[in-house]
């Protein structure tokens, strides 16, 4: 059994240690895996799906929602129904339930917005995506360790997710280090109106074929 865990999963030396090290230094050990430093490292897509996992399960044996399922159902509360909004529920109803994939989808489409936006900086967009694929999963951990919490003090909802978004910036202050402070706020900002512009785009194409279909 330890070979099998230790063979597929890496638990034993490097979930853990990738864990911790993205926690307290995420720039830096993003930085040195793209150089070529992946030994003792968990990889990106695994590590993603891992802590996805993780989190979403926690969410079930808790008996609650996750953060994501919160903000839907808070986004479509006293919204009229309609064709459109029937449809709208449908697809966030998928992204709640599938939320391992939906963030499968959701990262690969961020990592175009970022290599958009840090284009200049020299990485790829497959260098983008294993950035994002690392962030995600700090994020889904840190979306775990509040969803305790939250199972006993539900006032603390919207903490994760700011702490969340803060990890992110964080991170990227950390790995684009030889931009200038005014340079980095300013690519984020652009990082993020292209994600929104894409996923809009996504979201308009997906429900406009539920709607025809």
């Amino acid at each position: 059994m330890d070979q099998i865990w230790d063979g597929i999963f890496q638990i034993n030396r490097g979930f853990f240690y990738t864990a911790k090290e993205l926690s307290l230094r995420p720039g830096t050990t993003i930085r040195h895996i793209l150089e070529g430093h992946r030994v003792q490292h968990f990889k990106p897509l695994s590590f993603l799906i891992l802590c996805t996992t993780i989190y979403v399960l926690a969410n079930y044996l808790l008996g609650h929602d996750t953060f994501l399922n919160d903000f839907f159902v808070g986004f479509q509360s006293g919204a009229e129904e309609n064709e459109k909004q029937t449809s709208q529920s449908e697809i966030f109803e998928w992204i709640g339930n599938n939320q391992v994939y939906s963030y499968l989808i959701l990262i690969p489409i961020f990592s175009i917005a970022s290599f958009l936006g840090f284009h200049k900086s020299g990485y790829n967009y497959v260098e983008h995506l294993v950035i994002n694929l690392y962030i995600g999963g700090i994020q889904m951990l840190i979306y775990f360790l509040f969803s305790l919490i939250v199972h006993i003090h539900s006032d603390l909802v919207t903490i994760p997710l700011l702490l969340g978004f803060a990890f992110n910036i964080w991170s990227y202050f950390q790995i684009f280090q030889n931009l200038s402070t005014t340079r980095k706020i300013l690519l984020l900002f652009l990082t993020y109106l292209f994600y929104a512009l894409l996923f809009t785009g996504l979201f308009t194409f997906v429900l406009l074929f539920t709607i025809e279909k």
